[in-house]
């Protein structure tokens, strides 16, 4: 039960974080896109030069979520269906959450810094009303995203006992293999020493 409600709560929040990192990923995309026009904008002026930053920021960041997400989505599938214990992998999906929070703090910082040069982008024929929201709402999840990583550095951290108690022992490996049809049964690995000792 212990080891079924640790796997649990991993997915569950992997679900949450990775449906607010996934918005914070199209929304800063569409931003960054917006920003770009903006700096090839002559009207723009001086503040469309000094936009590296928070360009960087919004094409960086989703590319970011976008292979963590999907880096976590396989890591645990295995740990779920292997039952492999947590291991290197597991030490490295905890680690990259904690530091891609730190990157989203930093994407949502900056984004913030340069939030009041909307209302001089706004005279922009290229920039509207619209730009601006997509401006606010991608530093406002940027910011979410990172307490949706933080608690999910959390939950990794409170659940890596109990996923490693969950891992499979011999005598359950070679009972999962008795289960398989015969013709799986030959792409297995050798059976281990307790099965030749049975055979014998």
């Amino acid at each position: 039960m212990a080891r079924l409600g640790g796997r649990t709560a991993l997915w569950i929040f992997w679900f949450i974080s990775t449906v607010i990192s996934v918005l914070f990923m199209i929304v800063g995309l569409i931003t960054f896109v917006n920003l770009t026009n903006v700096q090839w904008n002559e009207e723009a002026g001086d503040l469309g030069a000094q936009l590296n930053g928070a360009l960087a920021a919004c094409f960086m960041a989703p590319v970011l979520v976008a292979v963590l997400d999907l880096s976590a989505m396989l890591i645990l599938a295995k740990k779920t269906y292997a039952l492999s214990g947590t291991g290197l992998s597991y030490g490295f999906l905890t680690a990259s959450y904690l530091w891609a929070a730190i990157f989203l703090l930093l994407t949502g910082t900056t984004l913030t810094s340069v939030k009041h040069w909307t209302a001089a982008f706004e005279q922009s024929l290229l920039w509207t009303d619209s730009n601006t929201r997509e401006f606010t709402a991608a530093t406002v999840l940027a910011f979410l995203s990172v307490g949706g990583y933080l608690a999910m550095f959390g939950v990794l951290l409170g659940c890596h006992r109990s996923v490693k108690a969950g891992q499979m022992t011999m005598d359950e490996v070679e009972d999962r293999i008795r289960t398989l049809p015969m013709s799986d049964v030959s792409h297995q690995a050798s059976p281990g020493p307790q099965a030749w000792s049975n055979g014998v």
